[in-house]
């Protein structure tokens, strides 16, 4: 009998950066998924982009915190 060889269907995600858990209010999370749905990207992409937003605004003084944040 002649040898088979199996192919690999099972597509891997790329994955990039380091692991993060967040918690959203149940509105915060379907707002997210409106948005995510609407714009067709993934959460972690919308979230991702919003974070490196606010790290900028920081980071040259557009945004300040409240105190004690």
């Amino acid at each position: 009998m002649p040898e088979t060889t199996r192919v690999k269907l099972v597509h891997e995600a790329v994955r990039k950066g380091v692991p993060f858990t967040m918690y959203f209010s149940a509105e915060q999370a379907q707002a997210l998924a409106v948005i995510s749905r609407d714009r067709r990207v993934s959460k972690s992409t919308v979230v991702r982009f919003a974070v490196e937003r606010l790290l900028e605004q920081l980071e040259s003084g557009q945004l300040q915190l409240p105190f004690g944040v």
